[in-house]
């Protein structure tokens, strides 16, 4: 799975594609986003009262905070999950059973080591879909999290699996 990648759709797009409802911030565009980001995610909300689905587009901090942690920054560290392993894996398991995303993106990046006399680089490679305007949709995981002070919910996502 990727450790960079490229979003640059509006988020009116995104909302049109996914048949979704926009909530929160609106985002700027990246061609280079990373862990810890805020990035978009496409969720369905389900209203207890009356069950009924809403799917939104919300923003989401790249990088799962675990419910049950008491140190946030351990979201810096799960950034993907292997799909060979994840289900059994405490904090990813809640998550994969309840809280499951979409990631939008234009592309991905990937590094293949190039070597160039004695030394060793990363050449990175942009993967994207054939179409300019078309949208690939990564499997994504989400946690809600508690501050400290339990006033508000943060939304933390991770990528994956991959």
């Amino acid at each position: 799975m990727c450790g960079r990648y490229v979003s640059v759709q509006e988020r009116a797009d995104l909302v049109d594609l996914y048949n979704a409802t926009a909530v929160g911030d609106e985002l700027a565009l990246s061609y280079n986003v990373a862990p810890t980001t805020e990035v978009y995610a496409v969720l369905e909300h389900a209203d207890p009262n009356t069950d009924e689905v809403d799917r939104q587009i919300r923003n989401l901090r790249w990088g799962l905070v675990p419910n049950w942690t008491k140190d946030p920054t351990i979201g810096n560290r799960l950034i993907n999950a292997r799909v060979e392993s994840f289900a059994g894996k405490p904090s990813w398991r809640g998550p994969f059973r309840r809280q499951r995303a979409v990631i939008p993106a234009a592309g991905y990046y990937e590094w293949a080591p190039r070597q160039r006399d004695a030394t060793v680089s990363k050449q990175p490679y942009f993967l994207h879909p054939t179409d300019p305007n078309g949208v690939l949709s990564f499997a994504g995981l989400y946690e809600l999290w508690r501050t400290r002070a339990k006033t508000n919910r943060i939304r933390r996502g991770g990528c994956g699996p991959r």
